[in-house]
């Protein structure tokens, strides 16, 4: 019998939150005033100015309001918003809620979460999400849309999109080839498509007067799922919980521990002065072993 392949929602939300963990440096816990390196790097939970290079940034509510970013960003906490705002590189965010207004990203956008909302957000380069909900309006852009989540919804311009989720909902603009995976596919009827659209669903979409599709590929998902196929689909549903609550409590740890750039200058004091901070990467690890160990016997 020929078995399902796992949805890679899961998959994709814990590559993310393994990359931006990984691409979050280790630096200094700084006071409620901007602190800048002498690179010009600013780490901060409460951004009063704009950022020549790169912004570290965390906090519950992570806001940034007609901020100039010149360098990458680096975000998270609970929720995570900009309104008119320009980073100069890529930016790496991570919270509960996610959502971008009226931003303009000179490199990558990556981004995990549960709920992000791309409202007339314009990457040079590709933009990258993982979520439950995941939304991009008609007026965002980037050279390559990637998006993987419960419902994935696009309806803006990309030159390639690739969807993967529950129910994916394509009426965007793609000047190249498209690829949606999910149980259920819904075609807009302002869908333009000038390359090949490749669909894996239960059903094959119908395409709606208006929308134009160059070509498409249909490969009819197989409904026949024995018991394992079945567990599959309960561990995924039960790892995408443990990953949201791995990205809010563990990222949130491992950017408590911080450390100023001449680290070892600095090590003595640290310890002497805040002495619980030995104990994080301890307790970082601790809240890391049952969750693995979970998606561990998941995937048995």
């Amino acid at each position: 019998m020929k078995h399902l392949k796992p949805r890679p929602i899961l998959a994709g939300l814990a590559i993310l939150a393994i990359g931006l963990t990984l691409a979050v440096p280790v630096f200094a816990a700084a006071d409620t005033a901007d602190t800048a390196d002498s690179a010009g790097n600013v780490f901060s939970n409460e951004l009063t100015g704009d950022v020549r290079n790169d912004l570290f940034t965390t906090d519950a509510n992570v806001a940034l309001a007609h901020r100039q970013i010149g360098g990458d960003l680096f975000a998270a906490g609970q929720s995570i918003s900009a309104d008119t705002a320009h980073i100069g590189g890529s930016a790496f965010v991570a919270g509960s809620t996610v959502a971008l207004t009226n931003t303009r990203i000179d490199g990558s956008l990556r981004a995990a979460g549960q709920n992000l909302n791309l409202h007339q957000v314009t990457a040079r380069r590709n933009i990258t999400v993982a979520g439950q909900g995941v939304t991009a309006d008609r007026k965002t852009k980037a050279a390559g849309f990637y998006a993987s989540g419960q419902d994935v919804t696009f309806a803006g311009k990309a030159q390639a999109a690739n969807l993967t989720g529950e129910t994916v909902t394509f009426n965007g603009q793609v000047d190249g080839d498209v690829t949606l995976d999910a149980e259920t596919v819904i075609i807009g009827a302002d869908a333009k498509i000038t390359g090949t659209l490749k669909v894996t669903a239960k059903q094959r979409p119908t395409i709606p007067k208006g929308a134009a599709v160059g070509n498409m590929t249909f490969h009819k998902a197989d409904n026949d799922r024995n018991a394992q196929q079945l567990a599959h689909a309960a561990a995924a549903k039960k790892g995408r919980a443990i990953v949201y609550w791995l990205l809010a409590s563990a990222l949130m740890a491992v950017l408590i521990v911080v450390f100023a750039t001449p680290a070892l200058d600095n090590a003595a004091r640290l310890t002497r002065e805040k002495k619980w901070q030995p104990i994080v990467p301890g307790l970082v690890a601790l809240l890391l072993i049952v969750p693995a160990a979970q998606i561990g016997r998941a995937h048995v």
